[in-house]
Protein backbone atom coordinates (compact mmCIF):
# COMPACT_ATOMS: atom_id res chain seq x y z
CA UNK A 1 0.00 0.00 0.00
CA UNK A 2 1.61 3.51 -0.90
CA UNK A 3 2.49 5.91 1.96
CA UNK A 4 -0.47 8.07 0.21
CA UNK A 5 -3.19 5.27 0.06
CA UNK A 6 -1.71 4.69 4.15
CA UNK A 7 -2.92 8.38 5.09
CA UNK A 8 -5.96 7.89 3.25
CA UNK A 9 -7.07 4.85 5.12
CA UNK A 10 -6.11 6.28 8.72
CA UNK A 11 -7.91 9.42 8.00
CA UNK A 12 -4.17 11.15 9.38
CA UNK A 13 -2.92 14.31 7.50
CA UNK A 14 0.54 14.84 6.17
CA UNK A 15 2.42 17.60 8.05
CA UNK A 16 3.05 19.85 4.85
CA UNK A 17 -1.04 20.17 5.17
CA UNK A 18 -0.73 21.12 8.68
CA UNK A 19 1.97 22.98 8.55
CA UNK A 20 0.18 25.27 5.76
CA UNK A 21 -3.17 24.78 7.19
CA UNK A 22 -5.45 27.58 7.75
CA UNK A 23 -4.24 29.32 11.10
CA UNK A 24 -7.76 30.44 12.37
CA UNK A 25 -9.35 27.11 12.50
CA UNK A 26 -7.91 26.03 15.46
CA UNK A 27 -9.11 28.85 17.68
CA UNK A 28 -12.49 28.62 15.75
CA UNK A 29 -12.38 24.97 16.61
CA UNK A 30 -11.51 26.34 20.76
CA UNK A 31 -14.59 28.73 20.32
CA UNK A 32 -17.10 26.14 19.65
CA UNK A 33 -15.70 23.96 22.63
CA UNK A 34 -15.91 26.39 25.21
CA UNK A 35 -19.41 28.02 24.32
CA UNK A 36 -20.16 24.57 25.50
CA UNK A 37 -20.31 22.14 22.50
CA UNK A 38 -21.75 18.93 22.64
CA UNK A 39 -19.48 15.72 23.90
CA UNK A 40 -19.53 14.32 20.64
CA UNK A 41 -18.27 17.69 18.64
CA UNK A 42 -15.60 17.74 21.84
CA UNK A 43 -14.37 14.19 20.76
CA UNK A 44 -14.62 15.03 17.20
CA UNK A 45 -12.04 17.66 17.79
CA UNK A 46 -9.75 15.79 19.78
CA UNK A 47 -9.69 12.73 17.02
CA UNK A 48 -8.91 15.45 14.70
CA UNK A 49 -5.65 16.41 16.98
CA UNK A 50 -4.96 13.19 17.81
CA UNK A 51 -4.28 12.32 14.09
CA UNK A 52 -2.48 16.00 13.44
CA UNK A 53 -0.09 14.61 16.76
CA UNK A 54 0.34 10.93 15.02
CA UNK A 55 1.13 12.72 11.43
CA UNK A 56 4.00 14.67 13.19
CA UNK A 57 5.11 11.93 15.43
CA UNK A 58 5.49 10.22 12.51
CA UNK A 59 7.44 12.57 10.50
CA UNK A 60 9.20 14.31 13.15
CA UNK A 61 12.44 11.88 12.65
CA UNK A 62 13.08 12.91 9.04
CA UNK A 63 13.24 16.62 10.06
CA UNK A 64 15.78 15.88 12.62
CA UNK A 65 18.00 14.01 10.54
CA UNK A 66 17.60 17.06 7.95
CA UNK A 67 18.57 19.35 10.86
CA UNK A 68 21.31 17.42 11.78
CA UNK A 69 22.83 17.40 7.78
CA UNK A 70 22.45 21.18 7.64
CA UNK A 71 22.83 22.89 11.26
CA UNK A 72 22.18 26.02 9.35
CA UNK A 73 18.82 25.30 8.49
CA UNK A 74 17.08 25.23 12.07
CA UNK A 75 13.48 26.95 10.96
CA UNK A 76 11.91 23.70 9.64
CA UNK A 77 13.03 21.54 12.88
CA UNK A 78 11.86 24.55 14.94
CA UNK A 79 8.45 24.77 12.86
CA UNK A 80 7.32 21.05 13.54
CA UNK A 81 8.45 21.01 17.21
CA UNK A 82 6.30 24.20 18.01
CA UNK A 83 3.70 22.70 16.22
CA UNK A 84 4.16 19.23 18.45
CA UNK A 85 3.83 21.73 21.48
CA UNK A 86 0.96 23.60 19.91
CA UNK A 87 -1.06 20.55 19.49
CA UNK A 88 -0.39 19.37 23.29
CA UNK A 89 -1.40 22.60 24.18
CA UNK A 90 -4.70 23.03 22.82
CA UNK A 91 -5.23 18.94 23.97
CA UNK A 92 -4.85 19.98 27.40
CA UNK A 93 -6.73 23.32 27.22
CA UNK A 94 -9.52 20.95 25.77
CA UNK A 95 -9.76 18.90 28.72
CA UNK A 96 -8.59 21.23 31.65
CA UNK A 97 -4.98 22.32 31.80
CA UNK A 98 -5.10 20.78 35.69
CA UNK A 99 -7.18 17.75 35.25
CA UNK A 100 -5.59 14.37 35.22
CA UNK A 101 -5.17 13.99 31.51
CA UNK A 102 -4.22 17.81 30.97
CA UNK A 103 -1.63 17.47 33.51
CA UNK A 104 0.20 14.57 31.18
CA UNK A 105 0.04 16.36 27.98
CA UNK A 106 1.07 19.69 29.83
CA UNK A 107 4.12 17.27 30.80
CA UNK A 108 4.71 15.68 27.46
CA UNK A 109 4.91 19.20 25.86
CA UNK A 110 7.62 20.53 27.86
CA UNK A 111 9.46 17.15 27.25
CA UNK A 112 9.02 18.22 23.27
CA UNK A 113 10.70 21.58 24.40
CA UNK A 114 13.32 19.80 26.25
CA UNK A 115 14.10 17.45 23.26
CA UNK A 116 14.49 20.41 20.92
CA UNK A 117 16.64 22.21 23.59
CA UNK A 118 18.87 19.26 23.48
CA UNK A 119 18.88 18.56 19.57
CA UNK A 120 19.04 22.59 18.42
CA UNK A 121 19.44 25.15 21.13
CA UNK A 122 16.94 26.81 23.99
CA UNK A 123 13.36 28.10 23.39
CA UNK A 124 13.45 29.50 26.46
CA UNK A 125 15.24 30.64 29.50
CA UNK A 126 14.84 31.91 33.00
CA UNK A 127 14.69 35.93 32.97
CA UNK A 128 17.66 36.68 35.46
CA UNK A 129 20.09 40.25 36.11
CA UNK A 130 22.63 38.41 33.52
CA UNK A 131 20.19 38.40 30.39
CA UNK A 132 17.04 40.44 31.72
CA UNK A 133 18.70 43.00 28.52
CA UNK A 134 17.47 40.69 26.09
CA UNK A 135 14.30 40.88 27.14
CA UNK A 136 13.57 44.69 28.13
CA UNK A 137 11.18 45.25 24.84
CA UNK A 138 8.82 42.70 26.19
CA UNK A 139 9.30 43.87 29.57
CA UNK A 140 7.74 47.21 31.76
CA UNK A 141 10.17 49.09 33.84
CA UNK A 142 8.37 47.71 37.00
CA UNK A 143 8.54 44.18 36.11
CA UNK A 144 12.20 44.66 34.93
CA UNK A 145 12.69 45.86 38.92
CA UNK A 146 10.66 43.42 40.33
CA UNK A 147 12.52 40.57 38.44
CA UNK A 148 15.61 42.13 39.79
CA UNK A 149 15.08 42.31 43.00
CA UNK A 150 13.68 38.95 43.60
CA UNK A 151 10.25 40.12 44.35
CA UNK A 152 9.03 37.94 41.19
CA UNK A 153 10.27 35.01 39.25
CA UNK A 154 10.15 35.12 34.98
CA UNK A 155 11.21 33.35 32.03
CA UNK A 156 10.99 34.11 28.20
CA UNK A 157 10.92 32.89 24.73
CA UNK A 158 14.34 33.35 22.66
CA UNK A 159 14.27 33.28 19.17
CA UNK A 160 18.05 32.49 17.14
CA UNK A 161 18.87 34.26 14.34
CA UNK A 162 22.37 34.48 12.78
CA UNK A 163 23.70 32.95 16.13
CA UNK A 164 22.50 36.29 17.57
CA UNK A 165 19.32 35.40 20.44
CA UNK A 166 16.42 37.72 21.06
CA UNK A 167 13.91 38.02 23.55
CA UNK A 168 10.17 38.01 21.92
CA UNK A 169 8.02 37.51 24.88
CA UNK A 170 8.03 37.13 28.48
CA UNK A 171 6.04 35.33 31.70
CA UNK A 172 6.46 36.61 35.06
CA UNK A 173 5.10 35.35 38.12
CA UNK A 174 5.12 34.70 42.17
CA UNK A 175 3.67 32.39 44.68
CA UNK A 176 1.56 33.86 47.00
CA UNK A 177 1.61 32.24 50.75
CA UNK A 178 -1.71 31.61 52.29
CA UNK A 179 -3.46 29.61 54.81
CA UNK A 180 -5.85 28.26 52.43
CA UNK A 181 -4.00 26.35 50.06
CA UNK A 182 -1.39 24.41 51.49
CA UNK A 183 1.17 25.06 48.56
CA UNK A 184 0.04 27.95 47.91
CA UNK A 185 -1.60 30.05 44.81
CA UNK A 186 0.55 31.13 41.40
CA UNK A 187 0.10 34.86 40.34
CA UNK A 188 0.81 35.72 37.06
CA UNK A 189 2.00 39.21 37.11
CA UNK A 190 3.06 39.55 33.12
CA UNK A 191 2.87 38.56 29.64
CA UNK A 192 3.84 40.43 26.75
CA UNK A 193 4.94 38.70 23.16
CA UNK A 194 6.55 40.96 20.89
CA UNK A 195 3.75 42.38 17.88
CA UNK A 196 6.22 40.95 15.27
CA UNK A 197 5.45 37.02 17.05
CA UNK A 198 2.01 37.19 17.67
CA UNK A 199 -0.20 34.93 16.06
CA UNK A 200 2.38 32.54 16.71
CA UNK A 201 1.15 30.65 19.94
CA UNK A 202 3.70 32.12 21.56
CA UNK A 203 1.55 33.70 24.74
CA UNK A 204 0.05 30.05 24.75
CA UNK A 205 3.82 28.15 24.60
CA UNK A 206 4.59 30.60 28.00
CA UNK A 207 1.25 29.55 29.67
CA UNK A 208 1.45 26.40 29.12
CA UNK A 209 5.51 25.67 30.01
CA UNK A 210 4.23 27.79 33.13
CA UNK A 211 1.01 25.66 34.28
CA UNK A 212 3.42 22.36 33.66
CA UNK A 213 6.01 23.36 36.03
CA UNK A 214 3.23 24.87 38.72
CA UNK A 215 1.69 20.83 38.59
CA UNK A 216 4.93 19.93 39.14
CA UNK A 217 4.86 22.03 41.90
CA UNK A 218 1.73 20.75 43.66
CA UNK A 219 0.03 24.07 42.75
CA UNK A 220 -3.54 24.11 41.42
CA UNK A 221 -4.82 27.33 42.13
CA UNK A 222 -3.36 30.26 39.52
CA UNK A 223 -4.78 33.84 39.16
CA UNK A 224 -4.07 36.87 37.21
CA UNK A 225 -5.00 40.06 36.79
CA UNK A 226 -4.90 42.29 33.77
CA UNK A 227 -5.09 45.76 34.49
CA UNK A 228 -7.96 47.60 31.98
CA UNK A 229 -6.09 49.88 30.40
CA UNK A 230 -3.25 47.14 29.33
CA UNK A 231 -2.31 46.69 25.90
CA UNK A 232 -4.52 43.89 23.91
CA UNK A 233 -6.39 43.33 26.89
CA UNK A 234 -9.20 42.08 25.33
CA UNK A 235 -6.69 39.45 23.49
CA UNK A 236 -5.21 38.61 26.86
CA UNK A 237 -8.21 37.74 28.18
CA UNK A 238 -9.53 35.64 25.36
CA UNK A 239 -6.21 33.60 25.42
CA UNK A 240 -6.42 32.89 29.53
CA UNK A 241 -10.22 32.35 28.78
CA UNK A 242 -9.15 29.46 26.51
CA UNK A 243 -6.94 28.28 29.16
CA UNK A 244 -10.18 27.45 31.19
CA UNK A 245 -9.43 30.74 33.59
CA UNK A 246 -12.91 31.88 34.80
CA UNK A 247 -12.70 35.86 34.34
CA UNK A 248 -14.60 38.38 36.36
CA UNK A 249 -14.20 42.45 36.43
CA UNK A 250 -12.71 44.03 39.86
CA UNK A 251 -10.81 46.84 41.37
CA UNK A 252 -6.93 47.21 42.46
CA UNK A 253 -6.50 46.01 45.97
CA UNK A 254 -3.68 48.36 46.28
CA UNK A 255 -5.00 51.86 47.37
CA UNK A 256 -3.48 54.37 44.57
CA UNK A 257 -3.13 57.37 46.07
CA UNK A 258 -2.38 61.04 44.52
CA UNK A 259 -0.12 63.42 46.33
CA UNK A 260 -1.97 66.26 45.06
CA UNK A 261 -5.16 64.90 46.43
CA UNK A 262 -3.97 64.29 49.71
CA UNK A 263 -5.65 66.30 52.87
CA UNK A 264 -5.37 66.51 56.00
CA UNK A 265 -1.32 67.18 56.95
CA UNK A 266 -2.53 67.68 60.62
CA UNK A 267 -3.54 63.88 61.11
CA UNK A 268 -0.04 62.97 59.56
CA UNK A 269 1.63 65.30 61.99
CA UNK A 270 -0.35 63.93 65.11
CA UNK A 271 0.01 60.07 63.82
CA UNK A 272 3.90 60.07 63.14
CA UNK A 273 5.36 59.80 66.34
CA UNK A 274 8.11 57.82 67.20
CA UNK A 275 9.03 56.71 63.89
CA UNK A 276 12.50 57.17 62.54
CA UNK A 277 13.83 56.67 58.72
CA UNK A 278 15.40 53.82 57.87
CA UNK A 279 18.77 55.78 57.44
CA UNK A 280 22.13 53.51 56.59
CA UNK A 281 20.24 50.23 58.61
CA UNK A 282 20.48 47.25 55.83
CA UNK A 283 17.00 46.39 55.56
CA UNK A 284 17.39 42.49 55.14
CA UNK A 285 18.86 42.95 58.58
CA UNK A 286 15.99 44.80 59.71
CA UNK A 287 13.85 42.35 58.24
CA UNK A 288 15.29 39.02 60.12
CA UNK A 289 15.33 40.97 63.37
CA UNK A 290 11.33 41.27 62.62
CA UNK A 291 10.85 37.46 61.81
CA UNK A 292 10.27 38.34 57.87
CA UNK A 293 12.82 35.92 56.21
CA UNK A 294 13.36 37.93 53.36
CA UNK A 295 10.45 36.74 50.46
CA UNK A 296 10.60 40.10 49.05
CA UNK A 297 14.13 40.64 48.90
CA UNK A 298 16.84 39.30 46.75
CA UNK A 299 20.60 38.61 48.01
CA UNK A 300 21.53 41.39 45.78
CA UNK A 301 19.60 44.22 45.84
CA UNK A 302 19.77 46.86 42.52
CA UNK A 303 21.01 50.66 43.95
CA UNK A 304 18.39 52.31 45.01
CA UNK A 305 15.61 49.95 45.06
CA UNK A 306 14.99 50.89 48.80
CA UNK A 307 14.89 54.32 48.87
CA UNK A 308 16.25 55.62 52.73
CA UNK A 309 14.77 58.86 52.71
CA UNK A 310 11.04 57.25 52.54
CA UNK A 311 11.39 54.29 54.06
CA UNK A 312 10.98 54.03 57.54
CA UNK A 313 10.92 52.12 61.03
CA UNK A 314 9.72 51.91 64.71
CA UNK A 315 11.69 50.62 67.80
CA UNK A 316 11.16 49.28 70.41
CA UNK A 317 13.86 48.78 73.36
CA UNK A 318 16.03 49.78 70.79
CA UNK A 319 15.01 46.62 68.50
CA UNK A 320 12.67 47.06 65.26
CA UNK A 321 9.20 46.47 66.03
CA UNK A 322 7.68 48.03 62.57
CA UNK A 323 9.05 48.50 59.14
CA UNK A 324 7.80 50.20 55.62
CA UNK A 325 9.78 49.61 52.70
CA UNK A 326 9.37 52.02 49.64
CA UNK A 327 10.99 53.12 46.53
CA UNK A 328 10.55 55.07 43.46
CA UNK A 329 9.86 53.25 40.36
CA UNK A 330 11.73 54.29 37.06
CA UNK A 331 7.90 55.58 35.57
CA UNK A 332 7.95 58.39 38.96
CA UNK A 333 5.31 55.76 40.67
CA UNK A 334 6.24 55.86 44.70
CA UNK A 335 5.48 52.02 45.62
CA UNK A 336 5.64 50.45 48.77
CA UNK A 337 7.05 47.33 49.04
CA UNK A 338 6.49 45.72 52.57
CA UNK A 339 4.63 46.94 55.57
CA UNK A 340 4.66 45.47 58.49
CA UNK A 341 5.24 45.28 62.60
CA UNK A 342 6.02 42.16 64.54
CA UNK A 343 2.55 42.19 65.94
CA UNK A 344 0.26 43.40 63.01
CA UNK A 345 -0.55 46.03 64.63
CA UNK A 346 -2.65 48.55 62.64
CA UNK A 347 -1.75 51.72 64.81
CA UNK A 348 2.21 50.92 64.15
CA UNK A 349 1.35 50.77 60.32
CA UNK A 350 -0.62 54.21 60.21
CA UNK A 351 2.41 55.79 62.09
CA UNK A 352 4.69 54.75 59.74
CA UNK A 353 2.72 55.26 56.36
CA UNK A 354 1.85 58.87 57.88
CA UNK A 355 6.01 59.53 58.16
CA UNK A 356 6.39 58.33 54.47
CA UNK A 357 3.46 60.16 53.61
CA UNK A 358 4.97 63.23 54.66
CA UNK A 359 8.59 62.60 53.26
CA UNK A 360 6.59 61.62 50.18
CA UNK A 361 5.53 65.32 49.62
CA UNK A 362 8.31 66.81 49.26
CA UNK A 363 8.93 64.67 46.25
CA UNK A 364 8.42 66.83 42.69
CA UNK A 365 5.51 66.79 40.81
CA UNK A 366 2.56 64.91 41.76
CA UNK A 367 3.22 61.80 42.99
CA UNK A 368 1.22 58.77 42.01
CA UNK A 369 1.48 56.15 45.25
CA UNK A 370 0.93 52.40 45.41
CA UNK A 371 -0.29 51.13 48.97
CA UNK A 372 -0.85 47.84 50.07
CA UNK A 373 -4.08 48.64 52.80
CA UNK A 374 -5.10 45.04 54.34
CA UNK A 375 -6.33 46.21 57.22
CA UNK A 376 -10.04 47.99 58.16
CA UNK A 377 -8.24 50.89 60.35
CA UNK A 378 -5.52 51.75 57.88
CA UNK A 379 -7.81 51.84 54.72
CA UNK A 380 -10.40 54.13 56.91
CA UNK A 381 -7.26 56.08 58.12
CA UNK A 382 -5.99 56.83 54.15
CA UNK A 383 -9.54 57.43 53.16
CA UNK A 384 -9.22 60.41 55.58
CA UNK A 385 -6.23 61.64 54.53
CA UNK A 386 -6.67 61.11 50.67
CA UNK A 387 -10.53 60.80 50.04
CA UNK A 388 -10.18 60.38 46.50
CA UNK A 389 -8.62 56.94 45.57
CA UNK A 390 -7.78 56.32 42.11
CA UNK A 391 -8.54 52.54 41.90
CA UNK A 392 -8.47 51.15 38.14
CA UNK A 393 -10.46 48.30 36.98
CA UNK A 394 -9.03 45.13 36.73
CA UNK A 395 -10.16 41.61 34.58
CA UNK A 396 -9.38 38.91 37.25
CA UNK A 397 -8.60 34.87 36.00
CA UNK A 398 -8.50 32.31 38.15
CA UNK A 399 -7.71 29.03 37.06
CA UNK A 400 -8.42 26.14 39.67
CA UNK A 401 -8.41 22.02 39.18
CA UNK A 402 -11.41 20.57 38.16
CA UNK A 403 -13.82 18.78 40.81
CA UNK A 404 -12.98 14.85 41.50
CA UNK A 405 -16.12 13.69 39.77
CA UNK A 406 -15.84 15.78 36.87
CA UNK A 407 -11.76 15.49 35.90
CA UNK A 408 -11.25 12.93 33.00
CA UNK A 409 -8.69 10.56 33.13
CA UNK A 410 -6.45 9.55 29.58
CA UNK A 411 -8.56 5.92 30.23
CA UNK A 412 -11.74 7.78 30.49
CA UNK A 413 -11.35 9.37 27.61
CA UNK A 414 -9.76 6.20 25.54
CA UNK A 415 -13.01 4.42 26.49
CA UNK A 416 -15.48 7.38 25.14
CA UNK A 417 -13.12 7.52 21.83
CA UNK A 418 -13.62 3.72 21.35
CA UNK A 419 -17.44 3.92 22.50
CA UNK A 420 -19.75 2.89 19.71
CA UNK A 421 -22.31 5.57 21.14
CA UNK A 422 -21.26 8.90 23.06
Amino acid sequence: MSKQAEDEKTGSRSVDEILEGDPDREKEVAEELFDAAGMEEFLDAHREALGMLKAVNAHLEDYVVAYEKNKEDREPVEKIYALKISILHSMARRFHPFSSYGKKLLKEAALARKEFEALVGPLITRITKNNIDLFRSVLSAEIGEDILAGRIDAFGAIRTNMKTSYGVAAIAYHVMETPVFENGVLVVDWLFVNKRFRKREVANYLIGELLARTSEAGIDDVTVDIPSYAEDVRALAWIFGSWRFMLDRGINSDMMLQLGELSGFEKLDERQKGVKPLGKKDPKTVLKRLGYHGYLLAKDLPEGYIDQGLSCMIETGNRPSALLLAHILSSGTVRVEYLGSADDDAESDIKLISFFLNKACALPGDTLISIPAESEELTEFLNEVCPKQLGYELVEGVLTAPAPGSDLKKEDIEALLTAETV
